[in-house]
């Protein structure tokens, strides 16, 4: 399993990110693209800010620029960006949009466009919720934890329940908490599933087994066009959703049958030979081709050809990606590799 930071570099990393971090309910109009893609706001007096991909994927769809036509003009025409993009701003109506930002001493960013529903649930919110109820849980071992741009992760194992898939292939159960200030995922409990042989996480697609608290409110009507966001929202049912799942999913009933699905993969074949079973998969899966690389490499060093061998390698190659998100989403892969159908899995298993 991949490592990020720890625990405790995490929190000193949030509680900087407070003092710097400002948000905006905003009308459109008040902003306005730069030349070199940066972004300035009517009435703040501040330096323009760096925009964050994630921004520019959220302006994209916001305005109706198509995403391929607007990273094309970002990387190879500013200026035109700057001219569309301001152009469908002063388009925009009425409506109203949630900006975040940090604003520091060495420069401003704007992390996220998002819609004037949008309620905000910080990471720190999160990260006192976990002390105060997992500090005190017994069993838990906290097995990797990450700060991104984007999200919040804590990844946590429970040995008390576990199984084997094969003779002397110990898995036990587990769960991520993670969550998004820029409108890229819901503050979520996810099952996951920790292999002891080569210490992979894999995380376990199932949502009905888990919660999701959705940065979802009512739209807000702005007396004026520019105002600090100052929605004060605390999900006060947070600490008591993490102890229920922990008292109701945490236990040798629900992951049983995630096991079950594991032993069953492993009896799956694969019928053709390594490389071309994992560049029919790559599409497929969404793998790029070093991406792909990888899981050939730990395919063929495992050398289980079977639907398992294939899910364990997807998820021993999410320790080699650089990024702790794409980490984390080879890790939910391998699930979706374990869960194939079998129409799709012939599909890519037959033979030329």
């Amino acid at each position: 399993m991949k490592q990020g930071q720890t625990i405790g570099q995490i929190r000193n990393l949030l509680d900087y990110q407070q003092t710097v971090k400002k948000d905006y309910d905003v009308s459109p109009y008040r902003l306005e693209m730069t030349e070199d893609a940066k972004l300035t706001v009517r009435g703040l007096n501040t330096t323009p800010f760096k925009c964050t991909q994630t921004f520019h994927n959220q302006a994209a769809e916001k305005l109706g620029i198509p995403q391929r036509y607007y990273n094309r003009m970002l990387d190879e025409n500013p200026v035109l960006l700057s001219q569309n993009v301001n152009a469908w701003l002063r388009n925009g109506g009425d409506r109203h949009f949630t900006l975040r930002t940090f604003q520091e001493t060495t420069g401003n960013t704007a992390r996220a466009l998002l819609s004037d529903r949008y309620r905000i649930v910080d990471h720190l919110q999160v990260a006192d919720t976990i002390e105060e109820v997992l500090g005190n849980t017994d069993g838990l071992i906290l097995k990797s934890s990450g700060l991104t741009e984007d999200r919040l992760y804590y990844k946590y194992v429970f040995p008390k329940v576990q199984g084997e898939i094969r003779k002397g292939d110990a898995v036990q159960a587990g769960f991520i908490i993670s969550n998004s200030e820029t409108g890229l995922g819901a503050c979520s409990i996810i099952p996951m599933i920790y292999r002891l042989v080569c210490t992979n996480g894999l995380v376990v697609g199932i949502m009905s087994t888990g919660f999701r608290k959705f940065h979802i409110g009512k739209t807000r009507r702005l007396e004026n066009d520019i105002n600090i966001y100052a929605e004060e929202y605390e999900d006060t049912l947070l600490p008591d959703k993490i102890r229920a799942f922990i008292e109701t999913q945490l236990s040798d009933e629900t992951f049983s049958e995630y096991f079950e699905a594991m032993r069953k993969a492993a009896e799956v074949k694969a019928e053709i030979d390594a490389k071309t079973l994992l560049e029919r998969s790559a599409k497929k899966l969404g793998l790029s081709e070093s991406e792909m690389k990888l899981v050939l490499e730990h395919y063929n060093e495992d050398d289980d050809r079977t639907l398992y061998g294939l899910a364990n390698a997807v998820t021993r190659a999410s320790q080699d990606v650089e990024d702790y998100t794409r980490a984390s989403e080879l890790e939910a892969m391998g699930w979706t590799v374990l869960n194939i159908d079998p129409k799709t899995w012939n599909a890519l298993n037959e033979v030329a």
